[in-house]
């Protein structure tokens, strides 16, 4: 009885080694796989990573709109200048309706609409920018030379907005907001300049009563401006840019109420 037990042993050990060799094995497979999985996927991620770069570097950074039109680059700039708008008060509204009601505003307009040149090309720009200036008495002599200045330089991106108000008994009041921004071999510009003055005819108002006027219209003036910069703004392809907007009778009537939306103008 002995014999057969001892005999015994040695199967014993023998299923205790190839069941340990076996346990090795399958525990060696489980960890290859896992190495497998992970290199799968971190090798999948790269190539979503490199995908998204590549689309990116191809498609410029302006942001698609749910029906697939491009945004300008200019837009962030817009929207910032945006964010920097004073809501007009109550007296405020109730101040334009006393200007429209005792006085016919002249508005003069002048926008250059997004236009895109070659950077290396940005003095054809500057020319161009120059003499639609010059043929207009819309921007001051202040505001052109800020305004060209910033051209010049031809920074990475940049922000003008200046207003001028009605000096020495004078209502004549201005407003200039121009955009700047280079995109890759790009410079994107546009601009948008308006000048307004009441005219009085024979009426009369005091010196205290015009400065309230020109307080009220400068700030009414910068917000129509940023308000109508939007439309000046490219939203198409970068082979369909609109280079310069002519004004037409609804661009013009668009200006010539300076009252929020929700205020009527007063009778004459």
């Amino acid at each position: 009885m002995r014999m057969d037990k001892m005999a015994a042993m040695p199967v014993k050990y023998r299923n205790t080694r190839v069941q340990s060799s076996m346990a090795q094995m399958f525990s060696s497979i489980y960890k290859i796989l896992r190495l497998a999985f992970v290199c799968s996927f971190l090798l999948l991620f790269v190539l979503v990573i490199l995908i998204y770069s590549f689309n990116h570097a191809l498609i410029p950074n302006h942001g698609a709109g749910r029906n697939g039109t491009m945004h300008s680059p200019l837009q962030t700039l817009l929207t910032k200048e945006q964010t920097m708008q004073e809501e007009l008060r109550e007296s405020d509204s109730e101040m334009l309706k006393r200007i429209n009601d005792r006085s016919t505003l002249e508005v003069k307009i002048l926008v250059i609409a997004e236009t895109v040149a070659p950077y290396e090309d940005r003095e054809k720009l500057e020319t161009y920018i120059s003499k639609q200036l010059e043929s207009s008495d819309v921007v001051s002599k202040v505001q052109a030379s800020a305004l060209l200045s910033m051209v010049n330089l031809a920074p990475m991106e940049a922000s003008l907005s200046r207003e001028e108000t009605g000096l020495m008994g004078s209502l004549r009041n201005s407003a200039l907001l121009a955009l700047i921004k280079r995109d890759r071999n790009n410079v994107h510009f546009m601009m948008v300049g308006v000048r307004a003055e009441p005219r009085l005819g024979w009426r009369r108002i005091s010196a205290k009563e015009r400065n309230s006027w020109n307080s009220v219209l400068s700030r009414a003036i910068m917000n129509k401006v940023r308000m109508e910069a939007q439309n000046y703004l490219w939203q198409r392809t970068m082979d369909d840019v609109q280079d310069v907007v002519k004004l037409d009778v609804r661009d013009e009537l668009a200006w010539q109420s300076l009252l929020p939306d929700s205020v009527e103008p007063a009778d004459k």
